[in-house]
Parts: C-alpha cells; sequence; structure tokens
C-alpha cells in the first residue's frame, strides 16, 4: 500500500468453522480466526524510549526452542432454533447482518484485496451478542428475506468490555430474483449506542 522497500508474502485468516446439528430443527455455529498477534507492539514511553511486549516463551516441547503466542478470535458463537420453516431464532455472539462483506462473512471468493473503506470504519459493529430473528420466504422465481437483531450494542473483542445500558436494534431486509442472472437489491438499518468504561487506580497517602 505504501511501497515498502521490501516485499512481504503474507498469511492474513485462518477460519475454523464448527457445527452441529444438535436435534431437529436446533444447530450450533462458531467460528474462529487463528492469529498471529499479538506479536508485540512497540511502546514509546514518556522519555523516549521504545519498549516492546515480548510475546516469546521457551517451547515446553522442545527445549531451548523459542516459540511466539498467538491469539484467536471469536468470530461468531450461536444457538440456532427454526419455528417455522420462514423464522429462525439465534442467541449468542452473531455477525451484523448488513453489507455484502459482513452477510458474506468467510466466503473463499472476494470482490477486491481489502474490505471498503466505509466497512473499515465500522459505522455498523461487526458483531453483535444477544437475539436474531431471520428468516425468508421464496416467491417462485422471487425470494424475501429479513433479518432483526436486539443486543447490548457495540461489542469490542480483545478489550475490557463496553458498559452499556441501553440495548440495540437493527434490521435487513431483501429481496432476491433468479432469471437469466441473480439479482440481489437490500438494505440494513442500526440504532444503539456505546459507551466504554475505564477506571485508573491511584495511590493515595
Amino acid at each position: 500500500q505504501y511501497f515498502p522497500r521490501h516485499d512481504q508474502m503474507l498469511l492474513a485468516n485462518v477460519n475454523v468453522y464448527l457445527r452441529a446439528e444438535l436435534a431437529p430443527r436446533w444447530r450450533t455455529m462458531s467460528e474462529v480466526r487463528f492469529l498471529y498477534a499479538p506479536r508485540g507492539a512497540d511502546t514509546v514511553q514518556p522519555d523516549g524510549t521504545v519498549s516492546q511486549t515480548s510475546t516469546s516463551t521457551d517451547d515446553f516441547a522442545e527445549r531451548g526452542r523459542t516459540v511466539f503466542w498467538g491469539g484467536v478470535q471469536i468470530e461468531r458463537a450461536y444457538l440456532e432454533h427454526d419455528i417455522t420453516n420462514w423464522l429462525s431464532i439465534r442467541v449468542g455472539q452473531f455477525l451484523t447482518p448488513y453489507g455484502v462483506w459482513n452477510v458474506d462473512h468467510g466466503s473463499p471468493s472476494l470482490v477486491g484485496i481489502k474490505r471498503p473503506w466505509i466497512v473499515r470504519q465500522q459505522f455498523f459493529p461487526e458483531w453483535q451478542s444477544g437475539f436474531e430473528l431471520l428468516g425468508r420466504r421464496a416467491f417462485e422465481s422471487t425470494t424475501v428475506g429479513y433479518h432483526l437483531t436486539l443486543s447490548k450494542g457495540r461489542f469490542v473483542p480483545n478489550s475490557t468490555f463496553a458498559t452499556n445500558d441501553d440495548v440495540a436494534i437493527g434490521g435487513r431486509a431483501f429481496v432476491e430474483h433468479r432469471g437469466d442472472g441473480l439479482m440481489r437489491v437490500g438494505g440494513s438499518v442500526y440504532r444503539g449506542s456505546f459507551t466504554s468504561k475505564s477506571e485508573r487506580w491511584l495511590p493515595t497517602s
């Protein structure tokens, strides 16, 4: 992107999907992403020195070998139940149903090499934890679908979890038509507040 001096070959995503049919109309789905991070972050101290958070440790299976810890990011994990043929409910952590990049999350085929700017800015939260109602109904060559979400709002992974006394609501509706090709038109809405809370402990005399 910024014409680095030395080219690199990088691996971005290794995602593992786990899905189980628990009973008729009951199923569960989870997705985890394996990360190289945290690999250490440079921090500039007030005196101008630079320190790095070390993630290195001794390999317990091979004496004298150093390994670097990475992390695992939970993309989604929910329980789903089909109430009718056109109505299902999800409970847990799910991807916000907006835009093709989140709706087709994890697709092996992507249009571009990176997500659009408006998606990267996360005007819609990428994840939510709560309830989701969803379904679709087919009428010959046309299908109508919907999503309704109720959650505690924007979810921030790998941080002190945000505190929020409000609830967030959202939804998505789309129409899909199959003729000589496939055409899908849809829109999404989201409304919720986001409040983060931090506490600092000061020594007292």
